[in-house]
C-alpha cells in the first residue's frame, strides 16, 4: 500500500467510519479492527496512476471546511485524490428508517452465529436494506442504528450518539425507509417525516434514496437527493422534492446546499419543533450535529434540562439575536430561553433580521446577561366577556413612537407589574450611539418599585407572551433634531437612540 494511501486509510478508519458495520456478504458485524483487514486488499490495488486520473464520476468529499465538489473528467490535487479513492474503495451504507414497535435486530442478536438470529420483520427490513446497498451501490459494509450500536456499553452509547452527525455525512448512500409510503404521492404521510432523529438522516447525508412499503423505489433515479446538486431533472425529482417540503417544511435549496452550524437557528429550530422522539432527552441530542455543537448526554435529566444545554452550547457560539425569537414558556434557567422547541413553531423564519445584528449576551449563575434597548411605555388593556383585563396594545412616543397591537391573551398577567418595556434585541452599537433597524424584535418586560420587604432594587422580567414581539419605529417630534442624521447600514435605514436606553440585564 503506498504510504500517503496507508495514512488516509488509518485516519478513515479512526475517525470516519463506526465503531461497528455490517460485513453484507456475511451479515455480521466488525468492528474497525477488522474492516482494516476487509478493505486491506481492495486499498493495495492504488497505484500513482489511479491518484493522477481523471475521476469518472462527479464526487462530493467531506472535509472540515465542508463538502468540496469535483466532477467528472476532473484531476483532483493529490491531497485530495487519497481521500476520494479511499472513501471510495471502502464505502459504506447508512439506513434512515423508523423503529418497529418491537421486532428490531439488537447488537446482543447480530452478535449471535446467523443460523442462530430470529427471523422477524426487524431483521427481514436489514436483510433488505444491506440487499439495496450491495446491489444498487456496490458497497460492502452496512450501518443500521438498531444493530450496530453496543447499548449496554454508556461510552459507545455516547460517542455514537455524538459522532452519528459524521457518519452519515460520511457514508455512501442513506438508504431512507418510508415503510408506510407507496409513492411521492403519499410520502409526506409517512410518519419518518415526523421523528426527531430523522431530521438529521434527511438533511446531513451526501446522497439519499427513498424506499416505500415492501422496498419498493420511491423513483426510478439512483438517488434522490445529492448534496451541493441543484438540479432537479424530470417530473420524478420534483414531485418527490415538493413532497419532502410539505412534509418537513424544508425548501429544495436547503437540503442541498446545508451545512451545520449555528445560522439560519429560527428556521431550524421550526423544522425540529414538528417532530417528536421516544426519549423526551433526544430531541436535544438529535440536534447536535445540525447545529455543530457538544455536551455530554445524561439520559434522565429530561427534556427541559436537555434542551437548556443544547441552547448553552449554542450561545457559546452564536451571538447573533436571532435565537430570542420564540415565543411560549421560558427555561427554567432563563426568562430569556425558551422551555422546548415547541416555542419556534410559529410561521415566521426571521431571515430578515439583519445578519450582522449581533449582541451581546452570555449566560451566567443570575441567569441570562444581555444588553437590550429598554423602551419604556405602557400597555392599554380592554375587558373581555368574563370581566379580565387583557393586553391589547404597548404604546410609547420616546425615543421612538411605537404602537404595538397585542392579540387577545398573548400576555400573561398584565396587572402584576408597575412598569413595562420592550427589550429591543436586534439593533446595531457604535462607540456613539445605538440604532434601530426599520424592523425589530423584542422582549416584553415587566418590573414593580420594589421586591420583598427589604425594598431590593427591582430588576426587569421578560413577560410570557404567545406571539414574537416585532414593530417599526417611527421617528417623533421631540427627537426630530436628533432624527436629522440619519444612518444606513447597505440598504437598511436605521433609527438612532441614545445610548442612555442601552441597559445590561439578567434574564
Amino acid at each position: 500500500m503506498l504510504p500517503e494511501v496507508e495514512v488516509e486509510f488509518e485516519r478513515y478508519i479512526a475517525n470516519v467510519i463506526p465503531i461497528h458495520l455490517i460485513y453484507i456478504p456475511e451479515m455480521r458485524l466488525v468492528g474497525r479492527d477488522e474492516v482494516r483487514m476487509l478493505m486491506r486488499e481492495a486499498l493495495d490495488g492504488i497505484s500513482e496512476e489511479d491518484i493522477r486520473a481523471p475521476l469518472t464520476t462527479t464526487t462530493i468529499l467531506i472535509d472540515d471546511s465542508g463538502p468540496l465538489d469535483f466532477y467528472d473528467g476532473e484531476v483532483p490535487e493529490p491531497e485530495h485524490a487519497v481521500p476520494i479513492l479511499v472513501r471510495t474503495r471502502a464505502s459504506y451504507a447508512v439506513l434512515s428508517h423508523r423503529w418497529l414497535a418491537e421486532g428490531e435486530v439488537t447488537y446482543s442478536e447480530m452478535m449471535r452465529p446467523r443460523s442462530h438470529r430470529l427471523h422477524t420483520p426487524g431483521y427481514e427490513k436489514l436483510e433488505s436494506f444491506c440487499k439495496e446497498a450491495a446491489s444498487r451501490y456496490g458497497v460492502r459494509l452496512a450501518w443500521a442504528d438498531t444493530c450496530c450500536i453496543n447499548k449496554e456499553s454508556s461510552s459507545e452509547l455516547e460517542e455514537s450518539i455524538r459522532s452519528m452527525f459524521k457518519w452519515y455525512r460520511n457514508a455512501h448512500i442513506c438508504i431512507a425507509y418510508l415503510a408506510a409510503a407507496t409513492s411521492t404521492d403519499d410520502m409526506s404521510q409517512d410518519p419518518w417525516f415526523q421523528r426527531g432523529w430523522t431530521l438529521q438522516e434527511l438533511l446531513v447525508p451526501q446522497r439519499i434514496k427513498f424506499f416505500g412499503g415492501g422496498w419498493r423505489p420511491l423513483t426510478s433515479q439512483l438517488y434522490d437527493v445529492i448534496l451541493s446538486d441543484g438540479d432537479l431533472e424530470g417530473d420524478e425529482a420534483v414531485s418527490l422534492h415538493a413532497a419532502i417540503e410539505k412534509a418537513s417544511g424544508i425548501s429544495t435549496f436547503d437540503l442541498e446546499t446545508f451545512l451545520p452550524g449555528t445560522h439560519d437557528l429560527p428556521k431550524r429550530l421550526r423544522w425540529a419543533a414538528q417532530r417528536r422522539t421516544a426519549k423526551d432527552e433526544d430531541r436535544a441530542y438529535s440536534l447536535m450535529g445540525i447545529f455543530d455543537v457538544s455536551f455530554s448526554v445524561a439520559y434522565g435529566e429530561g427534556e427541559q434540562r436537555a434542551m437548556f444545554r443544547l441552547f448553552e452550547a449554542i450561545i457559546q457560539q452564536c451571538a447573533h439575536p436571532s435565537i430570542f425569537c420564540w415565543a411560549g414558556k421560558p427555561s427554567f434557567r432563563s426568562d430569556a430561553l425558551p422551555s422546548s422547541l415547541e416555542c419556534y413553531a410559529g410561521p415566521e423564519d426571521f431571515s430578515w433580521i439583519h445578519r450582522k445584528a449581533t449582541i451581546d449576551f452570555s449566560l451566567t449563575n443570575r441567569g441570562l446577561q444581555i444588553k437590550l434597548i429598554v423602551i419604556p411605555g405602557s400597555l392599554t388593556t380592554a375587558p373581555t366577556p368574563a370581566n379580565l383585563q387583557v393586553a391589547s396594545c404597548f404604546q410609547c412616543a420616546s425615543p421612538v413612537s411605537i404602537d404595538l397591537p397585542l392579540e387577545e391573551g398573548s400576555v400573561k398577567w398584565v396587572c402584576s407589574w408597575d412598569y413595562v418595556a420592550l427589550g429591543v434585541f436586534t439593533f446595531f452599537e457604535t462607540p456613539d450611539a445605538v440604532y434601530l433597524p426599520k424592523d425589530c424584535a423584542a422582549f416584553l418586560l415587566g418590573k414593580n418599585d420594589s421586591v420583598g420587604s427589604l425594598e431590593l432594587p427591582s430588576r426587569w422580567s421578560k413577560l410570557e407572551t404567545s406571539k414574537v414581539l416585532t414593530f417599526q419605529p417611527r421617528r417623533t417630534q421631540t427627537w426630530w433634531q436628533f432624527w436629522q442624521r440619519p444612518m444606513k447600514s447597505g440598504t437598511t435605514e436605521l433609527f438612532p437612540i441614545p445610548k442612555t436606553y442601552l441597559q445590561t440585564l439578567w434574564l
